[in-house]
């Protein structure tokens, strides 16, 4: 067996072998391993993405030389590349394994012989971090009051 868990004969034209049941399952069972693996690697990669979004609102609201939230967001900013680092090649191997498709002929007709890929294919959507809502008015009001404050400075300092 080869590294992705199909015989190396299978993978190297798997056109011929795709009707086989010992093909499919060993395809079905190397996705479902991928994507668990996978599964708990992409929610770390979202906990990451939050806190960098977190990180880089403090950064510019911190004064200047406060360093620490410059330090914290490159540390957070090297995890996430640690973690996409491990992430791409099972990524890669997952899509190798997504990118092979059969379609029946009663598909195709029933298509209307549109022979698009996209329309055969099932997509699957990386999640994407997204705020909460509440956070980023938080955020908006918290960065109104350091404008505020920064203004009423600027005031002081002109008489």
């Amino acid at each position: 067996m080869g590294q992705s868990g199909i015989s190396s004969t299978i993978t190297t034209n798997p056109y011929l072998f795709r009707t086989t049941k010992t093909f499919i399952a060993q395809r079905e069972k190397r996705v479902k391993a991928l994507k668990t693996k996978l599964l708990p690697l992409k929610e770390k990669r979202l906990e990451l993405d939050g806190e960098i979004h977190r990180l880089t609102f403090e950064d510019a609201i911190a004064p200047e030389d406060d360093d620490q939230p410059k330090q914290a967001l490159a540390a957070v900013q090297e995890t996430l590349n640690q973690l996409g680092a491990e992430i791409q090649p099972l990524q890669a191997e997952l899509d190798q394994l997504n990118r092979q498709f059969w379609v029946e002929k009663k598909q195709v007709v029933a298509n209307k012989y549109d022979l698009s890929a996209s329309r055969y294919r099932q997509i699957e959507q990386e999640p994407i971090y997204y705020e909460a809502p509440k956070v980023t008015m938080e955020r908006l009001l918290k960065l109104e009051h350091v404008m505020a404050a920064e203004v009423a400075e600027l005031e002081k300092l002109l008489g």
